[in-house]
């Protein structure tokens, strides 16, 4: 939603998330990014951290693509 317009909604029209390893951890961290906003759709990717032991592993990528609602 960083990029989108204040009377905008969205819609996931495709996600795909892939587990690397368990979330065995304390805490779990998210990094994310807008790949590409354009009119209608936007891609977004995320990697998602586990920290264990003041450790940090991969454990998960994400990759969405939304639709922008008009209200």
């Amino acid at each position: 939603m960083s990029l989108m317009e204040p009377d905008t909604e969205v819609l996931s029209v495709e996600y795909k998330i892939n587990f690397l390893s368990p979330a065995d951890g304390d805490l779990l961290i998210a990094k994310a990014k807008v790949v590409k906003s354009g009119k209608t759709l936007s891609v977004t990717s995320a990697d998602v951290f586990i920290r264990k032991n003041n450790k940090m592993k991969l454990c998960a990528v994400v990759l969405m693509t939304m639709i922008k609602i008009r209200n």
